[in-house]
């Protein structure tokens, strides 16, 4: 009896000490680097070229175009968390089709909380649901 608590407890502690780094499906590894085109926006079926997010990695500065305007900002990266801030953009004045998804496009950012990335692929989240999908250009 004595021998199979040992063993016992050692296995356990050895799988304790995984951190998951070996999971292929995950993506804390390779963090969002580069320009990405937008190409699904909640409610928005037809998401133009147009909208793109830029992510400079050396800066930790977020840029890109909504639909109407310039926005810019800031992210920080913990494992697989994801949060913007110091949010902004230009103010030009453009056709209401675009100004609603920009609207949304602004707004789904402001929620996004985690990330994954698969196959060049963005996938920017609130908690584990896609809400923002872009290609890297």
């Amino acid at each position: 009896m004595k021998y199979v608590t040992v063993l016992l407890l050692s296995f356990l502690a050895l799988n304790s000490c995984k951190n998951g780094t070996n999971d292929p499906n995950s993506s804390a590894s390779e963090t969002p680097s580069g320009i990405y085109t937008i190409t699904g926006l909640p409610e928005h079926n037809n998401v133009s070229s147009k909208l793109t997010i830029s992510f400079d990695e050396a800066t930790k500065k977020v840029s890109g175009h909504s639909g109407c305007n310039q926005f810019f900002g800031t992210y920080k990266i913990e494992g697989n968390a994801l949060n913007f801030s110091q949010m902004g953009s230009t103010r030009k004045m453009c056709e209401p089709t675009a100004n609603a998804l920009e609207t949304a496009m602004l707004q789904a950012l402001d929620k996004i909380n985690a990330y994954t990335i698969k196959d060049n692929v963005l996938h920017l989240n609130v908690d584990s649901n896609t809400i923002i999908q872009a290609v890297k250009n």
